[in-house]
Parts: C-alpha cells; structure tokens; sequence
C-alpha cells in the first residue's frame, strides 16, 4: 500500500479533518491551499511561500501542513510561515532527510533530528530547533498514528534551548554590525540627507526612509506598513507645525497592526523631507481591476510602483503597493551607495540596516541621559528588560580619541565647510565688527562670519562646521583644537559623556582647518 493511501485510511479510521481547499486565517484573510506550494497572505516578506513540494517524506509533508494550518487559523499568518521556514530550512532541507523511509518513517524521522540537534549544538544556534520542536510534539499529541514517536516527543520537550542571542552586536559594538560611531558614521548620514537630490521618488524614499529610522529606531515592518495619512501635523492651525507619525505596532503581533497605532514625534524637517515623498507619489495611481471595476487601495508611505508579488499571490490587494521588508532595508543601503559614504573605520561602504540605526537611537540616547522607562516607551518595548543592554554599555560607548588619528578622520569627515581666507582676500563682512568671530579661550580672532543675517549658532566653536564660516589662515586654530582636546578629557573623566560625544565632531572640524592651513602653508 502506498503512502497516501496508508494516511488516507488513517485520516477515515480516526475521523481526522482533511486540510479545507481554502483556510480562513486568525486574522480574516484566505490561505488558498490549494496546489503543491502556499502563498501564505503576509505581504512583509519576500520568503512568504511554503514550498510544501520541496519535501520529499509524503508523511512530513503533511503533518507539516497540518501543523501550519493550526497555526495559521489560531495564531497567525506570520505564525504559519515562519512554521514552515524553520522546520524545513533546519530539519527536512538536511540531505539525510530525502531519504526518510515511508515504511520506517519514525525511525527514520527520529534520526533526522537526532542529526539536526547535533548540527545545531555544534554551530551554537541551538535556539533555531525551537519550532521544529513545537511541531514534532504537536504532531505526536494530535497525529502521532502518522509516525510520530510520543516517548521522543517528551525526550524533545525536555531539551533546554536558549534565547535568540538578540543584542550581541550592541554588547560587542561590533564593526559592522554594533551601533555606528556618533561622529564618524552617523553624521555623515545626517549630512548625506541635507545634500539636494534629483527629486526621483527613489531618491526621496531613500531619504525619508532614513530619516524615520534615524529618528525613531523602528522595524523595516512599521515602515512598509505606514499610509500617507499616517503622517499627521497636530496644529494645522498653527504657523509652527507639530508633526507626528502613526506608527503601526508590528513587534506587538497584533492581528491587525492598524489596530493598535503608536503616535511619535518627529523633527520638523525630517516631515518635510515625508511631505516631499508624499508629494512626488501623488502622481501614482494606487488602485486595481477588480471584477471589471476599478477600486482604490490604500496609499502607502512608500509606494511600491513594481507591486508587492506575495500580496499579488496571496489575494492582497490591500497590500498590492506596500514595500516587503527587505526592499525598506535597501533603500538605506542605495542611499550609502549613491553618497559613497565611506566609513573611517572600517575605510569601506558604511554597511548600514534598520537594526544597527536601532542600536544607534537607543545607544545615544543613553548617553543623553535617557532613563530606561523612556527608552523603553520610545522604542516601544513592552518590559524594561529589553533596553538593559543599551545601558550596560553607556559607559563604554564612548570613545577616547586616538590623537594620531584625528587627522585622518578629519580629512575623511570634512566637517568644516566654509573656507580658508588669507589677508589681501575678498572676505565677505570683514568691516562689520560684529561679524567678526572672537575666540576667548586663545584670545584671537579665529574669522569673519558670511551669514547676512542673524546667525543662530553659539560662536566661536559651532562656527566650525557654519558654510558660511571663513576662517583666518594665520589664527591658531591648534591652540583651539588643543584647547577643545583638553576640555573634551576633562569633561570625559568627570563622567560627562554627552557632553564629550557632541565636541567630537567640532574637533574633527578644526582639525580639519589647521591641515588646510599646513598645507598652504607648504605650497607657499
């Protein structure tokens, strides 16, 4: 007898349901199962289908898409999905698993874990067996006749698996993957967004999607779930605006994450940079055939004008212009790419995701002086357990200048932006004395200020990174720098930290001044 038969017998001896042709998920939608492979209706990833043909073993095909509708209609789409994923990337992907025997099928199941369990101990990702442990007990409890062994099931559930190891890149500051350096990698992005673009609607989605990630350490998930009304300005009344996004609340697995809406302020420009965004994609249209009409779907934030396939696969349509959450993370990293912006660390592409501007968020603010029930609120946590990690490392985040160094970075960063103006050159206010820049500390004049009108900056030290800032070439901006050097150590040891992170940038600025004024000190 074949196997499908032998499990047909089994389903009419035991009065078992059969798997419905169309599945009603937790959160309302249709699950078509109809077909080797599902589209599972979650429209935030690329990886949304169950390629249930993939499998070899009739027996754990089924009872895995048995398991998956369980999860589908009780939990979840997200919760059937990722089902599928981890026990077919983890267990039956395994070469040993195309030869699980029908006839012997425990057995030879068994085995395949065995040998998963030990691949898993071995490479320390033993956190990754923990559904695939969920569906082997479930199959034993509810459909153990299929070949599911009971005893294992009970060896299985005793087995101590620990956490997803979420926040090592924070407690490593590791290069490439742990919170970017204030000074020398975030700035330059901060600088990168005030650079003009060509007005593209890429461009501008790249820009906002950074802007929102800087500002508020959110998922790519939030991002691709955002709606142009979502963008909402509380004062329309008011010639100074107060803007604040309605974020849905993804990390929360809510069944509609537009049920439950988390409002967040944010900066007056970064709104304009969303108002801009919002503007270019007015000329999109947002709508689809449905039964020979023509409906409009909702507007998102950022408009997919290829069209989201899973959505398209998966019936949709509300989601048929949404972004998957790997197309959000690139609109960051073409944004890195298009600037060229290099990191001084690593002297390489900044390598950039939603998570490690996450890390950097919490990571800085920490350093403000944040307390962990803000941060935890900010970030939208649930407990403070989660943002302890932020603050294990306040101390050491920041780093001691490596004098031998500075000149390099600063060459690298190039914060100052205004010029070098030698005596007999046009200078622009030179004959306003109120123009002219004093610097207390070295007791010179340090340069004229081009700005015609009032400037908000605090001179003298602000004025290092001003445009408008034209610095003498005969002050001693080293005896600033070494002034600003010997203020940040001692502002550093009396536990200031803040205060030290925010002259990085100043110094790297007027180190910047006094090579260009070596340097044409030597061509002279």
């Amino acid at each position: 007898m074949s196997a499908a038969l032998a499990v047909q017998e089994l389903f009419e001896v035991h009065q078992w349901e059969s798997i419905p042709a169309e599945v009603t998920t937790a959160e309302g939608y249709v699950l078509s199962t109809v077909g080797p492979d599902w589209y599972f209706p979650y429209t935030l990833s690329s990886g949304s289908t169950g390629h249930f043909s993939k499998i070899v073993s009739f027996q754990a095909k089924l009872a895995l898409q048995l398991y998956c509708v369980d999860r589908v209609r009780t939990v979840s789409t997200h919760a059937g999905m990722v089902m599928f994923q981890d026990v077919w990337q983890v267990v039956l992907s395994r070469p040993e698993a195309v030869s699980i025997s029908n006839d012997d099928f425990k057995n030879s199941l068994i085995s395949v874990f065995q040998n998963a369990l030990k691949t898993a101990r071995a490479e320390q990702q033993l956190w990754r067996m923990y559904r695939p442990i969920r569906w082997y007990i479930w199959c034993s409890e509810n459909y153990a006749e299929l070949g599911f062994c009971e005893a294992y099931a009970l060896e299985l559930d005793s087995i101590i698996l620990p956490g997803n190891p979420k926040g090592e890149a924070v407690r490593n500051e590791h290069v490439d993957r742990g919170p970017l350096n204030r000074g020398l990698e975030l700035q330059q992005l901060i600088n990168a967004m005030e650079r003009p673009t060509d007005r593209s609607l890429k461009q501008l989605q790249e820009r906002a999607a950074l802007a929102l990630f800087i500002a508020h350490g959110r998922n790519p998930g939030n991002l691709s779930l955002l709606l142009e009304e979502d963008l909402v300005n509380l004062t329309p009344e008011s010639e100074i605006p107060t803007w604040v996004i309605n974020y849905p609340r993804i990390k929360k697995r809510l069944k509609n994450p537009r049920a439950d809406m988390k409002v967040v302020p944010i900066p007056t420009q970064y709104a304009e940079y969303i108002l801009e965004l919002i503007e270019a994609g007015q000329s999109i249209d947002c709508s689809a055939q449905v039964d020979g009409k023509k409906v409009s779907l909702p507007r998102p934030m950022f408009i997919n004008t290829s069209q989201n396939t899973s959505a398209l696969n998966a019936g949709r349509l509300d989601q048929l212009f949404h972004y998957a959450t790997y197309s959000v993370t690139d609109l960051l990293r073409s944004f890195v790419r298009r600037h060229q912006i290099m990191s001084p660390l690593t002297r390489r592409l900044l390598i950039i995701s939603a998570r490690r501007l996450r890390y950097t968020l919490a990571t800085n603010l920490v350093l403000d002086g944040i307390s962990r029930r803000e941060l935890a609120e900010l970030l939208d946590h649930s407990d403070l357990q989660h943002v302890e990690v932020y603050f294990e490392l306040a101390e050491g985040i920041v780093e001691h200048l490596d004098k031998a160094l500075v000149g390099f970075y600063a060459e690298f960063l190039k914060y100052f932006q205004g010029r070098v103006v030698h005596p007999g050159d046009v200078v622009k206010n030179v004959d306003d004395p109120s123009k002219l820049i004093p610097c207390m500390d070295v007791n010179e004049d340090i340069g004229v200020c081009g700005k015609d009108s009032l400037c908000g900056l605090y001179p003298p030290y602000s004025c290092y990174k001003c445009p408008k800032f034209q610095a003498y070439a005969e002050a001693d901006h080293q005896a600033v720098y070494e002034f600003l050097l010997q203020r940040r150590t001692r502002v550093l040891e009396a536990g200031n930290s803040r205060i030290a992170v925010q002259l990085d940038e100043i110094l790297y600025a007027v180190k910047q001044v006094v090579l260009l004024c070596e340097s044409e000190t030597v061509k002279a």
